[in-house]
């Protein structure tokens, strides 16, 4: 083998390691933005992290067994017996769950939700004349508790 020929190969290895390199970070930077951030880890066994779509459903449940029985506007407008207003107020929230600013805590001995913030980011346009009071609806039920929400 000539001389120029092994520079030249010794350069396309070196040029391949480098790029095994570049692709190893970048994986791990795509895989550090997808996966939930955990903001604190509490001594007793309580992760707060961010909130991921794989616990949608379960805090749905969550919610309609614990926060709405014992919410006043709910409990006296009998709000679980309407299924339009649940399922409307449900897709709300998924809404607002899916914007990723909420957080939830996860119980790590056994993995179960321990806790949930729902947040909603509230921009300056909500407070225009067009945007400010538009919010759709299904129930009547809902319909007439939503203005005190």
């Amino acid at each position: 083998m000539s001389r120029k020929y092994r520079l030249e190969e010794e350069k396309a290895k070196q040029l391949n390691t480098e790029l095994q390199e570049e692709e190893d970070k970048i994986k791990l930077q795509r895989e550090r933005i997808f996966g939930p951030i955990v903001w604190k880890r509490l001594a007793y066994g309580i992760r707060i992290q961010d909130l991921q779509s794989m616990y949608f459903e379960p805090l749905l449940d969550i919610i309609e067994e614990h926060y709405i029985p014992e919410n006043v506007i709910f409990r006296n407008t009998r709000f679980l017996e309407d299924e339009k207003s649940v399922k409307s107020y449900n897709e709300k929230l998924i809404h607002s769950m899916k914007d990723r600013s909420s957080i939830i805590a996860i119980d790590e001995e056994n993995d179960e939700i321990a806790g949930v913030l729902i947040l909603k980011a509230v921009k300056k346009c909500d407070y225009g004349r067009v945007f400010s009071r538009i919010m759709l609806s299904d129930g009547l039920v809902y319909q007439s508790v939503k203005v005190q929400l």
